[in-house]
């Protein structure tokens, strides 16, 4: 996995870090294991390059006869078009709960 993380700061060099989870399919029974990691920006020295690519081979991941790079983009968070806000008269609420209802009602 560091190695994915390595590999894919150094071909994006815009990014600033990041972070890899991986986990075993959900169907197996018994114990699973979860593996996290964060890679920050780092010196890319002649050494830490070929040790990388060496390890990329090894495990034939970036190369270019197996990868096919293209661009993705997507919106963070969906559009909302109509909130879904009950009316208090449509609910039971006490009292308390329906100024704060029609408090932030009034915040929208």
């Amino acid at each position: 996995m560091e190695a994915y993380a390595l590999g894919l700061l150094r071909r994006n060099s815009h990014l600033n870090r990041v972070v890899g989870i991986a986990c075993e399919p959900h169907e197996q029974k018994g114990f699973t294991s979860e593996t996290l990691i964060l890679v920050e920006g780092q010196r890319w020295s002649e050494e830490l390059i070929s040790r990388l690519e060496a390890r990329e081979a090894e495990l034939n991941i970036f190369q270019e006869e197996t990868s096919t790079w293209y661009s993705l983009r997507d919106a963070e968070f969906p559009k909302v078009t109509q909130l879904n806000i009950p009316t208090p008269g449509k609910l039971k609420l006490n009292r308390r709960q329906r100024r704060a209802l029609k408090a932030k009602q009034r915040r929208l």
